[in-house]
């Protein structure tokens, strides 16, 4: 039974619903001071806290799924806070963290830092500046989702395309008139206006500056280190590299 692809507003309103997802601070450290704290500080919010002391009972709970942020000491007895920061970093998640220690010198901070925390706070923690860092690590996250679900929408509606469909965006992404893309495409303008109906229609588009919009994404996204693959299993797709305005014929090859 063939199921029916999703449209770029359902699509759309799919990955709304998982960024709507409250967020969640994860802290980790072995002094339940710190996360009493973080719970103390978010009384107000619409956020979950889940406090460990350890960091085998963090990885044995997190899963990946949860937005928010992660707070953690440096100093673990079991999994140190920078070994913890490098099992997440192979495993290709970017939780943001702030990390709290007793201890910190700048050469250590800075290298914390260049590995991908946000704040490096020193003991005994400051409640408002505690707080900052919290929002900032969590506002950070929400961002980079957004992001990825917005690449993900691109993906996945120009997967619904043919190959004569991505032909059309690619020429649409290079701000090419009617006129000019009937004379690349070899077909009359009443062909290029049939085609871009078709394709707004599948992409479930209400106006031509929205098909501008989506064309220019998918230009932005696909143009630059994208393995095509990643669209359909077993597909190989490639694409010209296309400078809008600048360019003679980009396309998605199939």
């Amino acid at each position: 039974m063939m199921v029916a692809a999703l449209s770029v507003s359902e699509s759309a309103e799919i990955h709304d619903d998982v960024l709507a997802i409250s967020p969640t601070v994860f802290v980790v450290d072995p002094d339940p001071v710190t996360g009493t704290m973080v719970k103390d500080l978010l009384r107000g919010y619409n956020w979950t806290v889940q406090a460990y002391a350890s960091g085998r009972e963090f990885f044995a709970a997190y899963t990946g799924d949860e937005p928010g942020c992660l707070v953690l000491e440096q100093r673990i007895f079991d999994i140190s806070g920078l070994q913890i920061q490098r099992r997440l970093a192979e495993q290709n998640q970017r939780l943001p963290m702030v990390y709290v220690t007793s201890t910190v010198d700048v050469s250590t901070a800075v290298f914390l830092m260049r590995g991908g925390a946000i704040h490096v706070l020193e003991k005994p923690l400051r409640s408002a500046e505690l707080l900052n860092a919290i929002q900032e690590a969590v506002a950070i996250d929400k961002d980079r989702r957004r992001e990825e679900a917005s690449k993900c929408r691109v993906r996945e509606s120009i997967a619904m395309l043919t190959r004569k469909e991505r032909q059309f965006v690619s020429l649409v992404a290079c701000a090419k008139s009617t006129k000019a893309i009937a004379a690349e495409l070899n077909i009359c303008s009443r062909a290029v206006e049939l085609r871009r109906r078709g394709v707004m229609g599948k992409l479930g588009l209400n106006s031509s500056s929205e098909l501008l919009k989506f064309a220019m994404l998918a230009w932005q996204e696909f143009s630059h280190d994208v393995d095509f693959a990643e669209l359909k299993p077993g597909a190989d797709y490639s694409f010209v590299n296309c400078v809008p305005d600048k360019c003679s014929m980009a396309t998605f090859v199939k």
